[in-house]
């Protein structure tokens, strides 16, 4: 039935968002499941059959949720045109959204710095990477967000061979108790991959040792992951971690390794998610001669780590293909070359990485440094009694070459004074705070409120302001708020000079201002304007409108 139709499934009787998921948070769970399964076909019709039903009934959560995984899909297919723009859409949905928090930030940024950075656009993926980095490490919590976000962003990381954080990440994902035992198991999956990888480059750079202990470690995740997926029933992470372990076992000569595990993973499996299982399928047919068989895979790997931007599988590959024909048919010049360029660039790509990595740590404290000085200018131009801008800040923006030219509102409370002697100036005090917030309730959006000093207000009106709508307004809210409210017999009124776009702005405002005074003080009691009237008379050659309720 037709949303709001029938009051069964009217938006009244939608249910309430559960934490960071929607009330149809079920349809983007069965979207999340196909993905995890490593079906995008599957994945991406349930995102398209979802979508429609969640916007329909305003569940937003929900319709997030199964646009990211869409955004996952992407990544998973080696899909960085697609996953750019995906990202960048749903990343300026999530600026528009304050309940979005920063982990929908630092996930998307995750992404998008992985497009950038397998579309040749390293400094632009560095600039993501910082700040998802940061706002992962710098706002600490259980949610299941800031896991999802610790795992996305662990995979630029990797890819710009950033394995230390990358690793840190994910162990962060596995410390998490209320994240879920599946995301603990593609988690560790994930660090048993990365730990893999990087003792690949070691071993190939000659550091044995130090390769050892990766594969040691990539042999513990994997582990870890396999009790995971056996607790939680997640059952594609389970044939992986078993896969991963045979294939550390292999790295570490642990003899014999089981084949059938590596085989079956390898026709089973994700093409990105089996590039270490095959590797090690490699090296057991070549150990064994088999060198015509472990060459055809071997060039498959190689292709696909190069679709998908792995550099160290790319580069290991091509030095074990190297090898190979060594094996198969003598040294030659040719393979001598292969392997000399493989091994001189992971060098490169290696010793690269600490600048690179301190380059990411720079940029992580530009930002953070800038964040602090946003937060100490905004002190520094915040009137601290009232909360509006104060003088400095009204000073600093008529300095801007433009600004000063804009409409301007000068606004005086009508005989603070006396409200100061007959009710205190605690009650002086709230009268200001109001007058702040009432200037605010009417004003735009890109309009400047500051507080001038003592009991004057100026609005510095954004492009196409009507200073004389604005005056009417702020009188008329002025003269409508309870003053009996805040201290009985309390009566509070305005007056307020404009002026006009043009140079001189503020001063011909204040100007205005002033002639209304003066006018009010020669007509005298008697002629006093009454509350709720304005004399609508322009100030001649002031630019200036008047808008006085009578003061009590």
């Amino acid at each position: 039935a037709p949303v709001g139709r029938d009051p069964g499934v009217g938006a009244d009787r939608l249910p309430s968002p559960r934490g960071e998921f929607g009330p149809f948070d079920l349809l983007s769970d069965w979207a999340h499941a196909h993905y995890t399964e490593g079906d995008a076909a599957a994945a991406l019709e349930a995102c398209d059959r979802a979508l429609p039903l969640v916007e329909a009934v305003g569940d937003r959560h929900t319709a997030r949720y199964l646009r990211y995984i869409r955004c996952l899909v992407h990544e998973m297919q080696g899909e960085w045109s697609q996953l750019r723009r995906c990202t960048q859409v749903l990343l300026d949905d999530v600026e528009q959204d304050a309940d979005a928090g920063p982990y929908w930030r630092a996930k998307l940024l995750g992404l998008h710095a992985q497009a950038l950075i397998q579309q040749g656009s390293p400094a632009s993926a560095t600039a993501a990477m910082a700040e998802a980095y940061a706002l992962v490490r710098d706002n600490p919590g259980a949610a299941y967000n800031r896991g999802s976000a610790c795992h996305v962003v662990s995979a630029p990381l990797y890819s710009a061979l950033l394995f230390e954080p990358a690793v840190e990440l994910l162990h962060t994902v596995r410390r998490m108790h209320r994240y879920s035992g599946v995301g603990r198991a593609y988690a560790a999956v994930r660090e048993s991959t990365v730990l893999g990888s990087w003792g690949l480059l070691l071993e190939l750079l000659g550091l044995d040792v130090q390769a050892d202990a990766r594969y040691s470690a990539c042999a513990s995740a994997a582990v870890r992951a396999r009790r995971a997926a056996d607790g939680e029933g997640a059952a594609s992470a389970a044939p992986r971690a078993e896969a991963l372990l045979q294939f550390a076992y292999q790295r570490l000569r642990c003899e014999p390794v089981d084949e059938r595990v590596l085989q079956a993973e390898a026709l089973t499996g994700p093409v990105r998610g089996t590039m270490l299982p095959r590797l090690a399928l490699v090296s057991t047919r070549a150990r064994r001669g088999a060198t015509a068989g472990a060459e055809a895979v071997l060039r498959q790997v190689r292709a696909d780590a190069r679709q998908f931007g792995d550099l160290v599988v790319e580069w290991v590959s091509t030095a074990w293909q190297a090898e190979l024909q060594e094996l198969a048919h003598g040294p030659t010049e040719s393979t001598r070359r292969w392997r000399d360029l493989a091994l001189a660039t992971l060098e490169r790509l290696w010793h690269d990485r600490e600048g690179r990595f301190e380059h990411l740590r720079a940029r992580q404290g530009t930002a953070e440094l800038q964040v602090r000085l946003v937060n100490d200018h905004t002190l520094l131009w915040q009137d601290t009694l009232t909360g509006v801008g104060n003088r400095r800040m009204l000073d600093d923006l008529l300095a801007v070459p433009g600004l000063s030219s804009r409409p301007v509102a000068f606004v005086d409370i009508d005989r603070f004074k006396v409200v100061n002697d007959d009710f205190g100036h605690d009650i002086g005090d709230e009268v200001l705070r109001w007058v702040a917030s009432l200037l605010r309730s009417v004003t735009r959006a890109g309009d400047a409120v500051t507080r001038y000093g003592g009991d004057e207000f100026v609005v510095v009106l954004a492009d196409n302001g009507d200073e004389q709508v604005l005056a009417e307004r702020i009188s008329a809210a002025v003269r409508a708020h309870d003053w009996d409210g805040l201290a009985p017999g309390l009566r509070v009124g305005v007056t307020v000079g404009v002026a006009g776009a043009g140079p001189g702005a503020l001063r011909r405002a204040d100007e205005a201002l002033l002639e209304l005074r003066r006018a009010e003080e020669g007509a005298g009691p008697a002629d006093a304007v009454r509350e709720g009237e304005s004399s609508g008379e322009p100030v001649p050659g002031r630019g200036g409108r008047a808008a006085h309720p009578e003061a009590g």
